[in-house]
């Protein structure tokens, strides 16, 4: 979301201190111009970070033929390869629109889109978790603040589908992912912590 200035509105989270900033923002279009991408990035210096909070790109947004080779050549994938290289930290994290092709919501279209995106960044995945409901990734932006990346889409799924296990996963439950959350918050009792995901951690 934006403001009618173009500048970043209260829906674009930022965290600042005095040598690091990270903005996290969601639903912003790649494939077009976004005012509150280009004021984020008027705004950032090259040691901050940028999460993308999910709804952001989609497999649907490349041919289904797409190689490896032709999805490099995709403006969707130019503007992700040059946010990755503008900021320090830079990731995708999962929303519907990653998960879903078509009419359908599966992880077989996260893993496709994944595959397409693996060497966006020099070093690591850009979409994040690094596997499709794995244990949310723990990343330290700074000497006090760590970041907590969380696919909170398979959190949904697996309340749609209970009882189906996906292939590779280290959890099978939301139960399982409050447990893990609860053992982050406990092994970084000193740090701030930012949990970065699509859906909120509580709803009504």
């Amino acid at each position: 979301a934006g403001g009618g200035d173009g500048r970043p509105s209260s829906e674009t989270f930022l965290v600042r201190d005095t040598r690091y900033t990270l903005f996290a923002v969601g639903g912003v279009s790649l494939c077009s111009d976004s005012p509150v991408m280009t004021a984020i990035q008027n705004q950032a210096k090259s040691n901050d970070g940028l999460v993308l909070l999910g709804d952001v790109v989609s497999l649907d947004d490349f041919p289904s033929s797409a190689s490896d080779d032709m999805a490099t050549d995709h403006p969707a994938y130019q503007k992700i390869k040059s946010l990755a290289n503008s900021f320090h930290d830079f990731y995708i994290i999962p929303g519907e629109k990653e998960w879903r092709s078509g009419k359908e919501v599966s992880s077989n279209t996260l893993q496709s889109l994944d595959k397409l995106l693996k060497d966006v960044k020099d070093k690591g995945r850009v979409l994040m978790p690094a596997k499709e409901c794995s244990m949310p990734d723990v990343i330290r932006l700074t000497d006090n603040t760590v970041l907590v990346l969380m696919d909170s889409e398979w959190a949904l799924e697996s309340e749609t589908h209970p009882g189906d296990n996906l292939p590779g996963c280290e959890l099978n439950n939301v139960l399982e992912l409050r447990n893990a959350i609860k053992g982050i918050i406990q092994s970084h009792r000193s740090d701030q912590i930012i949990f970065a995901t699509h859906h909120p951690l509580y709803a009504n």
